[in-house]
């Protein structure tokens, strides 16, 4: 932390000029996005939430909310598929929000500036932002709370706390300790580890050769496990654990 902090000016406390802009990043990433996933769920329409905004005194006249439903009125065509209809606006949605945010983040750095510079500034970039805050309420209200994210969140807690245990089987039922490598003791445990990447299995490896076979087994155990799990996307995720759970015990 010492090494870092001094090459790049901070204190100890301080906060570097450019993590108020990564910030700003992460809430205009998740205002918008989530909605967005909502929308591509079908849970709610992409007029469903430019109604929301609408009517909602810190959106209404917004210039980013107008612009989108003028522009709404000229997506619809008659010969063009409904589904083709729903997915332009939700594209013209996302795309003028996420301009809006932008341009908000940015005005807002500029004026703040000289006290992110003197390092004294306190404040997100996007707070009390009211876009921002507008499409946090409908994700709190339309995705967050909705039954079918519900389900599939306990579904992923489930399938998470099963895959680890899965995987922490294959990575520690082995027939040498001090070596990562060496051959899985029960049949369970060798299916497991060849499921996981031979790239995570590597650097585990060379790890080992590199600080010596006991040094920091636990560590690197943990590692390879860490490694695999967060490498999985949703799909495959609750494919394989549906494939897990199909294994005698």
């Amino acid at each position: 932390m010492k090494w870092v902090r001094k090459r790049v000016g901070i204190n100890e406390g301080e906060r570097h000029p450019l993590t108020w802009i990564m910030e700003a990043c992460d809430d205009i990433a998740y205002s918008t996005l989530d909605v967005d996933d909502v929308m591509k769920k079908k849970i709610i329409s992409p007029d469903d939430v430019l109604t929301i905004l609408l009517h909602d005194e810190r959106t209404k006249s917004h210039p980013a909310v107008l612009k989108a439903a003028k522009k709404f009125k000229g997506v619809y065509d008659p010969d063009r598929d409904p589904h083709v209809v729903r997915d332009i606006k939700i594209i013209l949605l996302r795309a003028y929000l996420i301009r809006a945010l932008i341009d908000d983040a940015s005005a807002k750095f500029v004026q703040v500036s000289d006290n992110i510079l003197r390092k004294v500034h306190d404040k997100p970039l996007m707070h009390e932002n009211p876009l921002c805050d507008a499409l946090k309420d409908i994700a709190k209200l339309h995705a967050f709370s909705n039954p079918a994210v519900l389900k599939m969140e306990a579904m992923g807690a489930e399938a998470l706390d099963g895959l680890m245990s899965f995987f922490w089987d294959a990575v520690t039922n082995r027939k040498t300790f001090e070596d990562i490598t060496s051959k899985r003791t029960t049949a369970v445990a060798k299916y497991g580890w060849s499921i996981i990447s031979p790239n995570y299995i590597e650097a585990a490896a060379r790890a080992e050769k590199a600080e010596g076979p006991s040094s920091n087994i636990r560590y690197r155990e943990l590692r390879l496990l860490t490694d695999m799990v967060s490498g999985m996307t949703d799909t495959f995720a609750l494919n394989l654990w549906n494939e897990v759970k199909a294994l005698p015990k």
